[in-house]
């Protein structure tokens, strides 16, 4: 799951474009099981992913008639990560583990590789 939100400034209004420039803040969340039951004992592999962040995007619009335009994206988020992969036992919970935590930051650029339609009502 992730998810954004942001607020933008109209820079450049003309007859056909649009260029607007704005900040973004980021979050996701990824949960991933693999469960393996070997007749003893239920096991469950489990990998957390937890991301925040934010940054500045451009974005430029084409209008092509008054009811439809053509725009697309570029943004520079920075962002962190945490990282918690375990392993739970059902019928043994004290040999319960946590395998490896790790947190990092990187800055994440994404080009323009999507082109909107955009209908205007």
């Amino acid at each position: 799951m992730d998810g954004r939100i942001g607020a933008g400034l109209v820079v450049l209004d003309d007859h056909r474009w649009q260029a607007i420039m704005g900040l973004d803040a980021v979050a996701g969340y990824f949960r991933e099981r693999n469960i393996e039951d070997s007749g003893f004992d239920r096991i469950t592999d489990q990998e957390e992913v937890e991301t925040y962040g934010g940054g500045p995007f451009i974005q430029l619009s084409f209008q092509l008639s008054k009811r439809v335009s053509l725009s697309a994206e570029s943004a520079a988020y920075w962002q962190h990560r945490n990282t918690t992969q375990t392993q739970l036992f059902e019928n043994f919970p004290d040999f319960n583990n946590v395998i490896s935590e790790n947190s990092g930051s990187e800055l994440a650029v994404t080009l323009p590789n999507t082109i909107f339609v955009r209908l205007h009502f």
